[in-house]
C-alpha cells in the first residue's frame, strides 16, 4: 500500500491511497465505477502488475499544513479514501500511525 499527499505549484493539492498488487474481480463493483478510483496495469521489464489507486484533492495548501504539524494525517483524505485504508491496511495501522517522508522535489517538463 502507497499513501501519497503531493502539493502542486499553481493548483490543488492532491492525495491518493494506492494498492499493489490488487486482482481487480476482488474489488466491489460500486468502488470500481466511481469516478475517483483507477485499476491500472504497472509495467515492469518482464512482468507487470494490478493496482488500484484511489485519488483524492485537497485544498491548496493542506499538505503543507499538515507537514508543519496543523492537523492530522488523515484530515487530508477523504472518508471513502480513509475507508479504503481501513479495509487493506495492517491490522492496528490507522493513517495518523504513519511517518512522512520527503520532501521529494520533482519537476515536470511540458511538452514543446
Amino acid at each position: 500500500m502507497v499513501v501519497r499527499a503531493r502539493r502542486t505549484q499553481g493548483g490543488p493539492d492532491d492525495t491518493v491511497i494506492k494498492l499493489r498488487p490488487v486482482v481487480p474481480t476482488d474489488l466491489p463493483e460500486e468502488l470500481r465505477a466511481r469516478k475517483d478510483f483507477v485499476v491500472e496495469v504497472d509495467a515492469m521489464p518482464g512482468k507487470y502488475v494490478c493496482s488500484a489507486s484511489f485519488k483524492g484533492q485537497a485544498k491548496a495548501g493542506a499538505v503543507r499544513e499538515t507537514v508543519s504539524g496543523g492537523q492530522p494525517l488523515r484530515k487530508l483524505f477523504s472518508k471513502s479514501q480513509r475507508a479504503f485504508f481501513a479495509d487493506h491496511a495492517p491490522d492496528g495501522v490507522g493513517l495518523d500511525d504513519l511517518s512522512m517522508l520527503g520532501p521529494v522535489i520533482a519537476l515536470k517538463r511540458s511538452p514543446t
